[in-house]
């Protein structure tokens, strides 16, 4: 497969589309959608690839207006993991902060009991990219139990992150 990596730079020029094609290329790898010898990257190329994957992760929230798995206990570590990537997504695809799609998971995902490292961060990072007051406390919130997390100084992994609190 052969990308005209000199167009794909100057076509993919923001952070969310490079975040949005990469996802997409992967998925299309993985999924057996990318067979052919030549792929040629345009901005409609990558223009319908965002509207795409934006289309399809609005399509899967579930009932209670997030993205986690039916089933998953509150309790596990990677408890709102999903919504956050999936909010990441969106949000670096461009959508609103305040529609009402993307609005009603943020404050789903605000309200959780996190136990783990993995959705500690990606909260983080999705609270981080907002504009406004609004979820401060609980990024600084994160943002401390992420700065705390690392293994004690003596202890096997000091300084690295389990995956736990």
């Amino acid at each position: 497969m052969n990308i005209d990596r000199t167009h794909c730079s100057r076509s993919v020029t923001s952070l969310a589309g490079r975040a949005v094609l990469s996802g997409g290329l992967a998925i299309s790898m993985l999924i057996g959608a990318a067979h052919a010898d030549d792929v040629r990257v345009s901005d409609e190329s990558v223009d319908l690839a965002i509207v795409r994957a934006v289309r399809w992760l609005k399509e899967r929230k579930n009932e209670d207006g997030n993205w986690e798995t039916s089933g998953m206990p509150v309790e596990s570590r990677e408890h709102g993991g999903r919504t956050a990537l999936a909010l990441l997504a969106l949000l670096y695809a461009g959508e609103d902060q305040n529609s009402a799609e993307i609005s009603k998971p943020l404050a789903w995902l605000a309200t959780q009991d996190l136990a783990g490292t993995y959705a500690y961060g990606l909260r983080a990072h999705v609270l981080a990219l907002l504009s406004g007051r609004k979820y401060r406390s609980r990024l600084e919130g994160d943002l401390d139990w992420l700065v705390r997390a690392p293994n004690p100084r003596g202890a096997q992994g000091a300084g690295g992150y389990g995956y736990s609190s």
